[in-house]
């Protein structure tokens, strides 16, 4: 997932547990049988969360890039209101350790440098001569 993803994942998970009126204070969630090992691989297109009322549970459907038409779910989480809880805050710290991100682009930004393509020319790195090209080199 995109550190924008994991931002929208983790605004969206606060919003619904205000709707709840969940108040409380969450502990290490009881992780039941979810594997150690991830099973699945692929990079996240769309994702959809809604609540399930028949269980009070927190449906969370992820969709692999590409494939956001498709009727059914790439991977389909269940989760409890404390589970959802719990990871408003592990999210928060993993969004806070993260790059930060341009103001002005939305790419991260790098230790070293930034050549941000909205900077309207003000750029960090020289730009080839035409004539020469960056392949070519004088004897």
């Amino acid at each position: 997932m995109e550190k924008q993803q994991f931002q929208q994942l983790n605004l969206a998970f606060a919003q619904l547990l205000g709707q709840m009126d969940y108040r409380e204070r969450p502990g290490a969630p009881d992780l039941g049988e979810f594997p150690v090992t991830a099973e699945h691989d692929f990079r996240v297109g769309k994702i959809a969360l809604g609540f399930d009322s028949s269980d009070r549970t927190v449906v969370l459907d992820s969709y692999e890039l590409g494939n956001e038409e498709e009727a059914e779910a790439d991977l389909r989480v269940r989760l409890t209101p404390d589970q959802c809880a719990f990871l408003v805050g592990q999210l928060s710290d993993i969004i806070g350790k993260g790059r930060p991100l341009c103001p002005l682009c939305g790419a991260s930004i790098d230790a070293d440098q930034h050549v941000c393509i909205r900077a309207n020319g003000h750029m960090s790195q020289p730009i080839p001569d035409e004539q020469t090209g960056p392949e070519e080199t004088s004897d």
